[in-house]
């Protein structure tokens, strides 16, 4: 299983490649997060910034602000 600092589910454009974006930290709760984070992602493929993407972005929370990206 993977797990996030916070434990929600992660969202966020892969460094370097636009366009890009990954999914991650399920925490066992696959089947439940499975159909937001997949809309959520055809969303930001298509351009638009989907209600609830700060809940879920790397780059909007606070257990992730000691990481490096990039």
């Amino acid at each position: 299983m993977g797990f996030s600092p916070d434990g929600l589910p992660v969202v966020d454009q892969v460094p370097g490649l636009d366009g890009s974006y990954w999914a991650a930290g399920f925490t066992g709760h696959g089947m439940g997060y499975g159909f937001r984070m997949g809309r959520l992602l055809a969303e930001l493929l298509l351009g638009y910034t989907p209600d609830g993407y700060d809940l879920f972005a790397r780059s909007h929370r606070s257990a992730f602000a000691s990481e490096r990206f990039g």
